[in-house]
């Protein structure tokens, strides 16, 4: 019986394409939301921008460029012993994903009133994007 090699790192997945990547990082935000710290894992992995005109709404853009598929993922981390606040925006939820364009937002509201509002300063959110060239 001959045994097929798996990876060890996706065993569940098999061997992943050659063109497969993953990249993350953390962002903390500053005040009236603005992106204070933007720690990739690497240089030219990605940027995070905090979305003008709308609250809570910040750009993703991948810094090489657009790729056939992404699968982005955004967990805010709470850093405190602390109930969340109800009145800023903890939940994030994906909007405009584009794989071609390298780009995608995503948006944080209120659990009270489920408007979308601007993060609490100090608020860190863990970003992963899975990326296939």
């Amino acid at each position: 019986m001959a045994i097929t090699k798996r990876n060890i790192m996706f065993p569940e997945l098999g061997t992943p394409r050659p063109s497969s990547f993953v990249l993350f990082g953390t962002i903390t935000i500053g005040a009236a939301g603005a992106v204070s710290t933007n720690s990739a894992d690497y240089p030219d992995g990605f940027t995070v921008a905090q979305t003008g005109s709308e609250d809570g709404r910040y750009t993703v853009t991948l810094q090489g460029g657009g790729v056939t598929k992404m699968v982005p993922h955004v967990q805010m981390v709470d850093t405190t012993d602390t109930a969340l606040p109800t009145t800023t925006g903890v939940n994030p939820f994906l909007r405009n994903v584009s794989a071609s364009a390298g780009t995608f937002d995503f948006q944080t509201y209120r659990t009270d009133t489920n408007a979308d509002t601007d993060p609490a300063s100090g608020s860190i959110f863990c970003i992963t994007i899975y990326c296939m060239e």
